[in-house]
């Protein structure tokens, strides 16, 4: 690097714009300058339709398990987690703890 740079706040070194090499190395050291500057795309459009896509299929899980609860021949397996043999329902809680844990990540970012 030709210039030994500056220090921000918290004492980390940081380097110039021009300390970069060119092209894209450069042109996202200038635009991490600024945030005035960033110019990503947030694709807002794309997140509320994956949003909507994750969403059905939590729906459509939740369904399957309202119809497993619903139709259970041992009621002792609906008293409790423990107790619960039913292997359908355990993958099904285990899908769909997955399924909200993928739908708690995708968010629409503000414009």
């Amino acid at each position: 690097m030709a210039n030994a740079g500056t220090r921000d706040n918290a004492g980390i070194l940081e380097s110039q714009v021009e300390d970069w090499p060119n092209g894209c190395p450069r042109f996202a050291a200038l635009v991490s300058t600024h945030p005035s500057f960033h110019i990503c795309r947030r694709f807002v459009i794309l997140r509320a339709r994956l949003l909507l896509l994750k969403q059905d299929r939590i729906s459509i899980l939740e369904n399957k398990l309202k119809h497993l609860d619903e139709n259970e021949a041992c009621e002792i397996f609906l008293t409790s987690s423990r107790d619960d043999a039913n292997r359908n329902r355990q993958q099904l809680l285990a899908d769909l703890d997955s399924a909200l844990a993928d739908y708690g990540t995708t968010s629409p970012r503000p414009h």
